[in-house]
């Protein structure tokens, strides 16, 4: 009986063992499902940002070529060209637009007021109405922090979640520069980056998509939650039991899966 005993005890660890090396397992994968999905798809932004840097490609028919294959359910679900406008250009772009720069405030969207320069969605290709034409975006939640690090880097970097006022959802909106010299002849200096920005291509990741995307490569009855501090960015199921936690930091910015 003590033989058996020890057996039966042996048995149960061992499998215990093997459940959490099997558990392990499944969140080293969703890690790295989400931050293949996460590069790949800001390297197609950054992509388009060349593109219109080096081809002027901003006519609706060409920025929509380049915008296109950046889409996806699962990633970014609406990409942008914001364009740099100074002060003394926004009358001629008003004009040339038919529509005013604007901005959303509590009160509601008002013509933006006056300042140096100005980075309006000037072009706009989306699976869903995410950005609107004539948006300044130098006030959306933590545009001016997070554009400064994608022009210092020259890479896509992403703001702090923000909620989507079509749905209630949660989105991430991913900045890379647009530089008139192309990519491979960035300027060194940051001041002399300035010189050349002409605008940003902006991609919105919508945090719900990022969870599906990561349950669909698991095993069947796997629930995945993302979060980002306190947030819940997007969940699939209900409460996870015995969850492993994975952290994961992309774009500037650290998640918990």
């Amino acid at each position: 009986m003590v033989l058996t005993a020890v057996a039966t005890v042996v048995g149960f660890r061992s499998d215990e063992a093997r459940l959490d090396r099997e558990q392990a397992g499944l969140a080293d994968n969703a890690a790295a499902v989400i931050t293949r999905t996460f590069e790949a798809s800001g390297a197609r932004l950054e992509d388009v940002a060349t593109g219109v840097g080096v081809d002027g490609a901003t006519g609706g028919e060409d920025f929509a070529r380049l915008a296109r294959p950046v889409l996806s359910e699962n990633a970014i679900t609406a990409v942008a060209l914001a364009r740099k406008v100074s002060h003394a250009d926004r009358p001629a772009y008003e004009r040339s637009r038919g529509r005013p720069i604007f901005s959303d405030e509590p009160r509601g969207t008002v013509r933006a007021p006056s300042r140096v320069e100005y980075y309006v969605i000037d072009r706009a290709t989306q699976l869903r109405p995410r950005f609107r034409l004539g948006l300044d975006t130098r006030l959306l939640p933590d545009a001016g922090k997070t554009a400064m690090e994608a022009i210092r880097t020259g890479r896509a970097k992403v703001t702090s979640p923000t909620a989507l006022s079509n749905d209630g959802g949660i989105g991430l909106v991913a900045y890379v520069p647009v530089f008139s010299t192309g990519k491979k002849k960035v300027p060194r200096l940051l001041k002399d980056r300035f010189a050349v920005l002409t605008g940003f291509t902006i991609g919105l990741y919508e945090a719900k998509g990022l969870a599906a995307a990561v349950k669909a490569a698991l095993p069947a009855g796997s629930d995945v939650k993302l979060m980002d501090g306190d947030m819940v960015l997007g969940r699939t199921g209900g409460r996870l039991e015995d969850p492993i936690t994975r952290r994961i930091s992309l774009a500037g910015r650290t998640w918990a899966l």
